[in-house]
Formats: structure tokens, C-alpha cells, sequence
């Protein structure tokens, strides 16, 4: 029988601990996913087009999502989605509604914890941006989200669209900075290589009466040549 010496019992014992502290990190994950899986999949699809739920959908959702933070609590990106949680289910409803204030309140919270956790990530800041406009506090926050958000993401087209919709829905409420920001991004997003998310863009500019500002970049360009005839 082979007796091991007395270090190699030690590193025998530790590497055992180690790998059972591994075994219990990956266990915990692979728990938190199957909580969140299904979460993510309904939120994903409902920020591309937003769809009714009912509040059990939200609820569960919510409760998903929360048991699976128990198991990963410092994941940015199961955080942002519990911010998301909160804040759809009274995305549009009015700032004074008293539940979707609460709700909006949640929701930063966990979009200031994923920032924290995740500061590169252009979608983070740009969700704390916009939840910070619901909630009517265009403070130095609001304005340091979303110039954050532009920096780290010009080209995103997300992060393009949130900024350019805030800024005209919030225009004589947002200061110059801001409106330098918005006018900036609308100049990048029309001129964008992803010709579906010029045209969303060119029918957000339009439902702001707005379109003239896409004309600022239409001189190379004959698509967007075409749409601004008559506009300046």
C-alpha cells in the first residue's frame, strides 16, 4: 500500500474542497438559468414588439427571475432584466400612477446595480436613462445615462432609437446638451448600414414632426435624398 506523504495529503484535501466549491458555483448557475430561461426568452420577444400580459404573466416572471438571483445575485445581465420585469408592465402607463412609480423605483434599482456591475454596457445605462425619464427625474443622472449610453454605443441600434424617442418626446424638457446628443444620434441612425432600423428611425422622426433633422445628412446619400424632397 502506498502511503501518500504529509503535503500531498494537504494539497490532496485542498484540492478536493476546491473542486466541490466549484461543483456547488456551477450548480447554483445552472439553477439560476433554468429560472431565468424562459424569463428572458418572454421579455426579449416583448421588447421587440410589445404584447398584453396579464399581471400573473408579470408576476411570474418577476418571481422567476428573483429566485434565480438567489443563485446568481451579481449577474448585470439578470439584474437588467429584473429591471425590465418591473418597469413593463406599466411602460406606458403616466408618471403619477402610483403602482408604476413604485415599480419604476424597483426597476432602477436593479438597472443601477447591472451599470455598477457591467459600467461597458451601452444597454444598461440606456435602460437606466429611460426609466429615469418615466419616472420624470431628468437630473444629472438622467443626462450621465444617456451620454454614457452614446459613448459606449454610438452605433447600436437600441441605443440609437431610445435616445433619439426620449429626446423629442422630451425635447423642451431636456437641456442643450441633450438636444446636441439627440440630434448627433438621429444624424448616425439615418445614415445606419442596417436599412430596416433607418426606416424605424425615419417613422419615428415622422411621428415628431421631425423628419428634417434626418435631412441634415441627406446630401451622399440617395435614399434618404429621395425621402427629404421637399423638406428643406
Amino acid at each position: 500500500m502506498t502511503h501518500l506523504s504529509l503535503p500531498n495529503r494537504i494539497i490532496i484535501f485542498f484540492f478536493i474542497i476546491l473542486l466541490s466549491v466549484l461543483i456547488v458555483f456551477i450548480t447554483k448557475l445552472g439553477i439560476a438559468d433554468i429560472h431565468a430561461h424562459q424569463s428572458y426568452r418572454t421579455l426579449k420577444a416583448w421588447q421587440l414588439s410589445p404584447f398584453d400580459m396579464s399581471d400573473n404573466e408579470w408576476d411570474e416572471i418577476q418571481h422567476n427571475l428573483e429566485r434565480a438571483r438567489e443563485f446568481d445575485p451579481e449577474n448585470p445581465e439578470l439584474l437588467m432584466a429584473s429591471g425590465l420585469a418591473y418597469e413593463g408592465r406599466f411602460a406606458y402607463d403616466a408618471v403619477q400612477y402610483p403602482q408604476a412609480r413604485e415599480d419604476r423605483e424597483k426597476a432602477l434599482a436593479y438597472y443601477r446595480q447591472s451599470v455598477k456591475l457591467r459600467p461597458s454596457w451601452p444597454y444598461g445605462w440606456i435602460d437606466l436613462a429611460l426609466v429615469k425619464y418615466r419616472l420624470g427625474e431628468l437630473n444629472q443622472e438622467f443626462y450621465d445615462a444617456l451620454a454614457i449610453s452614446a459613448e459606449l454605443g454610438p452605433w447600436e441600434p437600441g441605443v440609437q432609437r431610445v435616445i433619439i424617442d426620449i429626446g423629442l418626446h422630451g425635447w423642451d424638457h431636456i437641456n442643450d446638451d441633450a438636444h446636441t446628443l439627440v440630434i448627433d444620434t438621429i444624424k448616425k441612425a439615418v445614415i445606419h448600414s442596417n436599412r430596416q432600423h433607418v426606416n424605424s428611425i425615419i417613422s419615428l422622426l415622422k411621428k415628431y414632426n421631425t423628419l428634417y433633422y434626418a435631412c441634415l445628412s441627406a446630401d451622399d446619400d440617395p435614399y434618404l435624398t429621395n425621402i427629404c424632397k421637399g423638406q428643406r
